[in-house]
């Protein structure tokens, strides 16, 4: 059950013990539609690297500044 004073005592690791196994979507992190989106990008840093996300959030972030 997530717990809003102390968020970070419920969150659960996309990162499972079973290889290329992830969990993603609103139970992982927080609820709601910004918990889903939040807990697939953890979930995408997990598999990609957060470097790789973090770069590719920064070139569309120009890119959608530019237009």
């Amino acid at each position: 059950m997530k717990n809003s004073d102390n968020p970070l005592k419920t969150m659960v690791s996309p990162r499972t013990k079973i290889d290329n196994f992830f969990l993603t979507g609103q139970s992982v992190n927080m609820h709601g539609i910004l918990g889903v989106t939040i807990g697939a990008f953890n979930t995408c840093a997990e598999i990609l690297g957060k470097e790789l996300i973090d770069k590719r959030l920064k070139q569309m972030i120009k890119m959608n500044e530019k237009k």
